[in-house]
């Protein structure tokens, strides 16, 4: 296990470009998921205990923007007829 120095940024999940699916707008958005993830770790990380109150309002953060892009997804799915 690797030991990461308190203050150092903390990121559990990295962008790639294998993620990319060519629609700005989801790219952004998954980029945007992995962004408020790597910042609940290394809030957590900086805490060094867990916070209730710090996980309460990045996880409220993170399920709006799960909601949003699956509501985006679903938009353009419609929108090009892709099949259901």
């Amino acid at each position: 296990m690797e030991i990461i120095p308190k203050g150092e940024p903390v990121s559990i999940l990295y962008w790639s470009s294998e993620y990319i699916v060519n629609i700005p707008a989801i790219d952004n958005e998954h980029k945007l998921l992995v962004s408020i993830i790597n910042d609940l770790a290394h809030s957590m990380h900086l805490q060094n205990s867990f916070q209730a109150e710090v996980a309460t309002e990045s996880l409220h953060r993170l399920s709006n923007c799960i909601c949003t892009h699956f509501e985006s997804e679903e938009r353009f799915l419609l929108s090009n007829n892709y099949p259901e």
